[in-house]
């Protein structure tokens, strides 16, 4: 029976080392997307006529 708890825990643990690791993933991406994004917007506060 302490073998069935221990291969719970142990799937538990790497399954939540799994979500956090997306997460990372997932904030470092969005963080990334939003700096392309803005080097690629148009500069605003340039005058439009030169």
């Amino acid at each position: 029976m302490e073998y069935v708890v221990a291969a719970y825990a142990v799937l538990w643990v790497l399954l939540v080392l799994y979500v956090v690791s997306l997460g990372m993933r997932t904030s470092r991406l969005a963080r990334q997307a939003e700096l392309l994004s803005r080097l690629a917007a148009p500069d605003d506060a340039s005058p439009a006529g030169d």
